[in-house]
């Protein structure tokens, strides 16, 4: 095989993963279970022989730590149908995925991370756009229409989802990109931000907010200040002339700046955080209850306590170490796309503590996991000029 047909193999393969990752954040095995088989098919013998970085090993056994436990002696406490069923996808993403992603370089772990985190904004924004299309005055918030099976479901998750896609497209608005490429970015956040409108949920303009500020304080000088109010402005204010243009649509905008002047303070949210508190120690195995006293619901919305709920405490020490082990990246060396890793980093852990993470919308919990792999990868220096890391992100 000469060398052009080589460089062609490694080209094709690496669309393959780009497939693959994108329809796994989608979320489909129908996609992405073909495509990950057919990656493997063109490595051949060469799948074995992919290097496993210890840093890998130690984040996928705190993960499993964090979750088999849940969903095989937990099960029972679930609140989803077959427990186990669920499991297989989890358990596709954290062993296959995983070991895929752990052995390519940086450049190619960023993409295919924006990939996996578009492939899921992309599935939240078919659920939006359907729900919209069917009874926009019906859907919104609370209740959207999923279109594959006719079946009406909470509108919360999807609003997270979009929010954490939000925080990666801040991170974009940002870097050295390309005209063409910053208006879409801006495009996007436009489309994002008449969704979440739409949804009417709070925790995505907190989480855009947050992603501003996060962005402030590890990547942008002060000489860029005026970009960042511009930036911030041109999307509020575009947005907001869209929404008062359209009456279904400005019907929705005011009742979700009702909700915000009412600031965080969810239906007994802070109230069920301190009952379960108050019983999380006397479970060690789990098996407490959320108290319907409070709120009708079955989650406690977030993951500390809802994975306490059903395994106790050998899950929940699991996914802090893991949290931990994560964020030592911090006081390590820091790699070229350090920000943006750090970025999602903090955003998912920051949404799973108001989510229902793994009887709902683990692809939180596995941004998490991603991000977690490139954090520890070392194959560059981060530079703190940030011309090499621009380049590399845009393509210059």
């Amino acid at each position: 095989m000469n060398k052009s047909s080589i460089s062609d193999l490694k080209f094709n393969e690496n669309w393959i993963l780009y497939l693959a990752f994108f329809a796994l954040g989608f979320g489909k095995f129908i996609f992405y279970v073909p495509l990950f088989a057919l990656y493997f098919f063109l490595k051949g013998a060469q799948t074995f022989s992919m290097p496993i970085r210890s840093s890998y090993l130690v984040l996928l056994c705190l993960m499993l730590f964090a979750t088999l436990p849940l969903y095989t002696f937990g099960g029972a406490r679930m609140t989803i149908d077959a427990p186990l069923k669920s499991l297989v996808p989890l358990l596709f993403i954290l062993v296959v995925a995983g070991f895929v992603l752990q052995a390519k370089t940086q450049d190619l772990q960023f993409k295919l991370i924006v990939l996996y985190v578009l492939g899921f904004g992309f599935d939240a924004l078919v659920l939006v756009g359907y729900s919209y299309w069917v009874d926009a005055s019906r859907y919104g918030y609370n209740l959207l229409l999923n279109p594959l099976n006719g079946e009406e479901v909470n509108s919360p998750g999807a609003s997270n989802t979009l929010s954490l896609m939000a925080a990666m497209l801040v991170f974009f608005l940002f870097q050295r990109l390309v005209l063409i490429k910053k208006l879409a970015v801006l495009l996007l956040l436009f489309v994002l931000l008449i969704a979440a409108f739409f949804l009417g949920g709070r925790s995505f303009f907190v989480i855009l907010a947050a992603s501003f500020l996060i962005v402030l304080m590890l990547d942008v000088k002060l000489v860029q200040l005026p970009k960042v109010f511009f930036y911030s402005a041109a999307i509020l204010l575009f947005g907001l002339v869209f929404i008062f243009n359209l009456d279904f649509l400005s019907d929705k905008l005011a009742f979700t700046l009702l909700r915000l002047s009412h600031g965080l303070e969810s239906e007994a949210r802070f109230e069920l955080y301190a009952d379960g508190m108050s019983v999380f120690f006397d479970y060690p195995f789990g098996g407490f209850s959320v108290d319907t006293n409070l709120v009708s619901t079955k989650w406690f919305h977030n993951i500390f306590l809802d994975n306490a709920r059903i395994g106790g405490w050998f899950p929940v020490l699991s996914l802090i170490l893991a949290m931990m082990y994560i964020a030592s990246a911090y006081f390590r060396k820091r790699n070229t796309y350090f920000v943006f890793a750090f970025l999602l980093f903090i955003v998912s852990v920051l949404i799973m503590q108001q989510d229902v993470v793994l009887e709902g919308n683990f692809r939180i919990l596995m941004v998490m996991y991603f991000v977690g792999i490139l954090l520890h990868a070392h194959q560059l220096s981060f530079k703190t000029t940030h011309n090499y890391s621009h380049a590399k992100l845009t393509g210059n």
